[in-house]
């Protein structure tokens, strides 16, 4: 039984020996080889919480808006049209109007007879005091001008001879001769005028409600004196100027039909298509007064 228990005894003491061994010397290398070893490159994310909802994935971006036609959202704006009318054919001479019924009148041309204006024609044949206007003129509103058109009378001849005004607008016809004028106006749709005008008195003002076209103007007086007003409801109009020239600013793009008229060749229509922000040239040739 002794030997027994020194022989246990025995055993346990080699068995805690060898345990000491073991643990000793290579734990302590162990825990060297730690210490020089680098820290890792990053560390690692943590597991994510289950009580933590995950964020929500980014709404996708909208579609850029498609480019706009239309002329206002591109900043484009309204055209115009450049035209000029033309005699196709030789220029006739202006005839000389006799004006020997009036001493005054007569004597404000002594140095050079007094010219009709019925055929004026200029430098490569433009034909001056042709009205060019918009037959079918876009819908909108055109405020009527604050300033009043003028038509006055100056060597015994109407100033300017052919006149484009709009309805509603104000028209003062003045008498600027040093003699007694008669102021008839010929009209249809509007009240017609008839009335006297003697030198020196002020201007007489009137005003037109309706649109109407070639509105003749004379003289009951003097009957030489002719001169012709249109009364537009639009401002799409012109008078060409001695070349033969004239100018209709401010159209939206589009289709138009252009129109032409004058006292001795009469009346010719073109169609003409207008772009934003671009002249459009247009022109017209009118054949000689049979």
């Amino acid at each position: 039984m002794k030997s027994a228990r020194v022989h246990y005894l025995l055993t346990f003491a080699l068995i805690a020996a060898i345990a000491a061994g073991c643990g000793g010397p290579a734990k302590d290398a162990a825990k060297e080889t730690e210490k020089a070893a680098p820290a890792p490159a990053s560390t690692p994310a943590p597991e994510a919480d289950a009580s933590t909802p995950a964020p929500e994935a980014a709404a996708p971006s909208e579609p850029a808006p498609e480019a706009s036609t239309d002329t206002a959202a591109t900043g484009s704006g309204p055209g115009s049209i450049a035209g000029r009318a033309t005699l196709d054919g030789t220029a006739p001479e202006r005839a000389t109007l006799e004006t020997e019924g009036d001493p005054k009148c007569h004597a404000m041309h002594a140095n050079a007879p007094l010219l009709s204006d019925r055929e004026v024609i200029g430098p490569d044949n433009g034909i001056q005091w042709a009205f060019a206007y918009i037959k079918n003129p876009p819908a909108g509103d055109f405020p009527v001008p604050d300033t009043a058109a003028e038509l006055d009378q100056i060597g015994c001849a109407y100033v300017p001879h052919v006149l484009g005004v709009r309805v509603g607008q104000k028209v003062n016809i003045k008498n600027t001769d040093p003699t007694l004028h008669n102021v008839r106006a010929i009209a249809r749709a509007n009240k017609p005028i008839n009335f006297a005008q003697p030198q020196g008195t002020p201007p007489r003002e009137r005003i037109f409600d309706k649109a109407e076209m070639q509105i003749k103007v004379k003289c009951d007086i003097h009957s030489w004196m002719t001169g012709y007003l249109f009364t537009m409801d639009h401002p799409f109009f012109s008078v060409t100027d001695d070349f033969g020239n004239f100018n209709i600013t401010g159209l939206p793009a589009g289709d138009y039909t252009l129109v032409v008229w004058h006292e001795a060749y009469g009346t010719q229509e073109i169609s003409v298509t207008v772009k934003p922000d671009a002249t459009t040239d247009a022109k017209v040739a009118f054949k000689p007064a049979a």
